[in-house]
């Protein structure tokens, strides 16, 4: 990533805000919310300056973590 640029992953209030909206769909309707959402971002960190390649990878990890994140809203309620 380029300089001092936080991570996509390391962004609390991202992950936790899609994590609560994923939590919320089902199926193709989250599946559609996934996509546009990863869409969006992967033309910022492009602009940002981030290679494509770095940019899914960095998208890769924000994904498992919103889904980490999920399975522990899951497991605690």
């Amino acid at each position: 990533m380029s300089g001092g640029r936080v991570p996509l992953d390391e962004r609390h209030e991202l992950v936790r805000s899609i994590s609560i909206v994923l939590a919320r769909k089902n199926g193709a309707h989250a599946s559609a919310y996934w996509r546009g959402m990863a869409r969006r971002l992967l033309r910022l960190s492009m602009a940002l300056g981030a290679s494509r390649e770095a940019a899914e990878a960095e998208l890769h990890r924000l994904l498992d973590k919103v889904l980490r994140e999920i399975t522990q809203r899951q497991l605690a309620a």
